[in-house]
């Protein structure tokens, strides 16, 4: 059975042939802003074009939404892109400021011909019906924090991002059940990867519940109303938001008295893949020599 071409998250142009980046005309002063995948990729290409590239992050480590990524068991491999985007990126030569962010004082101080908007997103929020006390938490805060040693753990959203955080919860012995309002979870991901997925969360012990219509928070209890009847999960120590994403992109204002030209890559173009992050990379490498002066 066949899927479609051949695709890599670390070479995104397997699909195509591995072609390299064109040598520069002219020397660029690019600045990258946000250290995440499409990020450290676009500047390390930048660099090996022959630009001279600063990529600045505001968190203190490179690796944007990867280390979430990372979380949970089966994941080496998203660590090890990880930390080859970073040695590529650093190896290239490229200036990497962490614990920093971009601002008017920066871009002024840099003076960049180019900006790569690498700033890519933030998780949807949307309040829950019900209890207004009742205890809920983005997908971000809920990996990056502790979670409660007991109860049930409720993840709302049952699309690629619900499913990696339902196994990465339940990864840490954790009681989940994954809340869904189409007929299926995973819809967005690949066929056999998605049979996959299920087959890891069963394994783990997470429950599923498909074509949840609304969901209301009662003290600790959460009330599903399904397309046919409804569903109370007892005792839910946490609500997990796993509905999406939103791109955040770099204030407007920031740039708009600089000569920079602006591209936009990975989730600040639209929420996406690791894969489709990637391939925005590479082609913001070759818009860096098209692009003509002035923002």
């Amino acid at each position: 059975v066949g899927y479609g071409p051949v695709t890599c998250s670390v070479n995104p142009g397997a699909s195509r042939g591995d072609v390299a980046p064109r040598p520069v005309r002219r020397t660029l002063q690019v600045l990258v802003a946000g250290g995440g995948p499409a990020g450290m990729h676009a500047a390390s290409l930048a660099a090996h074009m022959g630009h001279e590239v600063t990529l600045v992050e505001k968190r203190t480590s490179l690796g944007g939404q990867l280390d979430l990524a990372s979380t949970g068991p089966h994941k080496d491999a998203v660590h090890r892109l990880w930390r080859h985007l970073e040695e590529e990126a650093r190896g290239a030569g490229v200036e990497v400021i962490t614990g920093t962010a971009v601002d008017r004082e920066l871009v002024a101080r840099l003076d960049p011909e180019r900006i790569v908007d690498a700033t890519g997103s933030a998780p949807r929020h949307a309040p829950v019906a019900g209890s207004p006390s009742f205890p809920v938490r983005t997908v971000d805060e809920a990996l990056r924090t502790s979670l409660p040693p007991d109860g049930r753990i409720v993840v709302l959203g049952g699309g690629p991002g619900g499913v990696e955080t339902a196994h990465a919860v339940a990864a840490r012995d954790r009681r989940v059940v994954l809340v869904e309002a189409r007929p299926r979870i995973g819809v967005g991901m690949v066929p056999h990867t998605r049979f996959h997925a299920e087959r890891l969360l069963r394994d783990a012990g997470v429950s599923m519940v498909t074509r949840v219509k609304a969901a209301v928070a009662e003290g600790d209890r959460l009330r599903l109303t399904l397309r046919r009847g409804e569903e109370v999960i007892e005792g839910v120590s946490l609500l997990i938001l796993a509905i999406g994403r939103e791109s955040i992109g770099l204030d407007p204002a920031i740039y708009a008295h600089s000569r920079a030209c602006v591209v936009k890559v990975g989730d600040a173009v639209r929420p996406a893949s690791i894969l489709e992050a990637l391939e925005t990379a590479r082609r913001s490498a070759e818009e860096l020599v098209e692009l003509p002066a002035g923002g």
